[in-house]
């Protein structure tokens, strides 16, 4: 992938492939945009007019993301991890870090959650040894998740039950869903990929009673409530998550669901989807590091 920027109108954007991607968002510009950029820097040179095609032997390396991984099957969505082997660095797990960074031009790693059939996804800074496992649940990630009805993935952030320092990212989380720019590529996202707010919302600490929060798309956002719906903005959203307890736990996901036949029979191409979610949240995913 070429990593030559260039800017044009205040932005910035590289190629991918023969395509232009703003170097901020990741995001595809507008068509009109994308003509001025081939007009001033030109468009790729085609490999095959200038550099005779040499077929290569390309050994599979020891440790291949993904090299493991055909799909998904029925005793994978069982609810526990026994027997399992899709979340590993060589199956999906792995698969899903490759495919974005692949993407972006970045390293993305992927980590498993102890004891869960949930794998998260992250650059290397947001995994260290901060936290249990190594995974740092302080910042910002996206994740993918099995259980017994089926699969959802997307955006993942956690509040500590306890007072955070500021090594945490739930605070700039929190100041994101109040910056227009975030939050317009989100509810694009939420548009093109019919995703929702999922909220797991713990009393007392982790091991207090939960209580659930759903919201979903409208004008731009409803609360799902089970005495009905209420039309709320992105600062209500940020204010009913900003007003918890210091002791109260957040588990915070924007996610896409599959069910379980939907997810199986897309086999080893399931990774295509679920980047494809990945991919508008970056911005989201950024402002959260500040």
């Amino acid at each position: 992938m070429n990593s030559d920027t260039y800017t044009y109108n205040g932005e910035t954007y590289r190629r991918q492939g023969d395509e232009w991607i703003n170097a901020a968002t990741w995001l595809k510009p507008p068509l009109v945009i994308a003509r001025e950029l081939d007009r001033q820097f030109g468009r790729p040179a085609n490999p095959t007019t200038n550099t005779p095609s040499v077929k290569r032997a390309t050994p599979r390396a020891p440790g291949k993301p993904g090299r493991d991984f055909t799909g998904l099957a029925e005793t994978d969505f069982s609810g526990n991890i026994a027997g399992t082997s899709w979340r590993k660095k060589t199956s999906l797990g792995g698969m899903l870090a490759q495919r974005l960074a692949d993407i972006t031009g970045r390293p993305f790693l992927s980590n498993v959650v102890s004891r869960r059939t949930m794998v998260l996804i992250g650059q290397p800074p947001r995994f260290d040894s901060n936290n249990v496992d190594k995974i740092n649940l302080r910042k910002a990630k996206f994740y993918f998740r099995l259980n017994e009805t089926g699969a959802n993935y997307g955006f993942y952030i956690e509040k500590e039950d306890k007072p955070m320092d500021d090594s945490w990212e739930w605070p700039t989380f929190l100041k994101a869903l109040r910056e227009t720019a975030v939050t317009s590529a989100v509810e694009q996202a939420m548009v093109d990929h019919d995703l929702a707010w999922f909220v797991q919302h713990y009393e007392g600490s982790k091991d207090g009673p939960r209580s659930d929060l759903n919201f979903v798309l409208g004008d731009p956002l409803i609360q799902q409530m089970a005495e009905g719906e209420r039309p709320i903005t992105w600062s209500d959203l940020a204010g009913r998550l900003d007003e918890a307890a210091p002791l109260d736990w957040y588990d915070v996901f924007l996610r896409r669901q599959l069910s379980r036949d939907e997810a199986m029979a897309l086999g080893a191409k399931i990774v295509e989807p679920v980047v494809d979610v990945f991919r508008p949240l970056i911005p989201l995913y950024n402002a959260c590091a500040g």
